[in-house]
């Protein structure tokens, strides 16, 4: 098994203390119950892949603005997508009807596809690459829909983030956010995509001591791929570590006119195994708990957010 000490170095993280250190082999093992198949994608990536999945799943009736239950509509606006990933759904906004679609990204990879997409597809958007906590490249107000999907949970500063789209949106203009809360339990810790299916690892063990045992594994197992994002700021790869609580009372610091923060529960028409008959009967207790404060941090698949200025 990889050597501890090497991987604090070559992540560049602090020590652990001993507390942390002594749950290390507690954590792989617990890790290990539950491996992830990583996804043939993420190592052998065909071209434009990522962007027609993105594309295809804005397509379906489980798209981003179903969320919305109809109060999101493109048609004749200027639209910006705050983390616009490979640049699938940017491309579909634009055939949505908007005006004009810009979309942001930090990865010059997606950066790269999203333009790539968006010219197979014919579509005229703007992609641009942006650096991290800096402000993006457009006038105030310049938008009037601001979207923003499973991507809060990624900032480097949610709140900063927040004050961005404000800042961006026109007077009467509407953030539409959507991302998941960090205690999630099969997926707020993000572990689920790379490492292990293991719930509630970020409840049950310290974030540094996860870091260690989930490298560990990966090593192990010669896997090449890390998310493309590890700040040493953050607690686990790419995450920010946002709880829900902590969104409510960020996004009462920013001038909003209007917020309206729901929280689609673990059972919800949002997950594909709604379709099965029993899921329904299992609804309301996921949603009634989804709703109340401590609880709500487990059971809560989904923040989604309408903030208007």
């Amino acid at each position: 098994m990889q050597n501890y000490k090497d991987i604090i170095r070559d992540l560049g993280r602090p020590p652990l203390s001993p507390f942390q250190r002594a749950l290390v082999p507690v954590a792989r093992w617990y890790l290990g119950l539950l491996p992830t198949t990583l996804p043939n994608y993420y190592e052998h990536r065909q071209p434009l892949q990522r962007a027609k999945m993105e594309y295809e799943d804005e397509c379906e009736r489980r798209s981003f603005q179903a969320f919305f239950g109809g109060a999101l509509t493109f048609t004749g606006a200027d639209v910006l997508d705050f983390g616009c990933g490979y640049g699938g759904r940017t491309v579909r906004y634009k055939e949505l009807g908007a005006r004009s679609v810009a979309g942001t990204e930090i990865i010059p990879e997606m950066v790269a596809e999203a333009r790539q997409f968006a010219e197979l597809k014919g579509v005229e958007i703007t992609i641009v690459q942006i650096e991290e906590s800096r402000p993006l490249p457009f006038r105030d107000e310049s938008f009037d829909i601001v979207c923003s999907y499973d991507v809060f949970e990624h900032a480097a500063s949610v709140e900063e983030a927040l004050k961005e789209c404000y800042r961006l949106l026109r007077p009467n203009g509407t953030l539409y956010a959507v991302f998941p809360p960090f205690h999630l339990p099969h997926g707020g810790s993000h572990l689920h995509g790379y490492v292990s299916r293991s719930p509630f690892p970020n409840l049950l063990f310290p974030c540094p001591t996860l870091v260690v045992a989930a490298e560990q594994l990966m090593r192990a197992r010669k896997q090449r791929y890390r998310p493309p994002v590890f700040r040493h700021s953050d607690p686990l790869w790419g995450v920010n570590g946002t709880t829900l609580s902590g969104f409510h009372r960020l996004i009462t610091r920013i001038p909003f006119r209007e917020v309206k923060c729901r929280h689609s529960p673990l059972v919800s028409p949002f997950r594909s195994k709604w379709e099965r008959w029993h899921m329904k009967y299992y609804a309301l207790p996921f949603k009634l708990v989804a709703n109340l404060p401590l609880l709500w941090e487990i059971f809560t698949d989904r923040v989604i957010l309408e903030a208007t200025r």
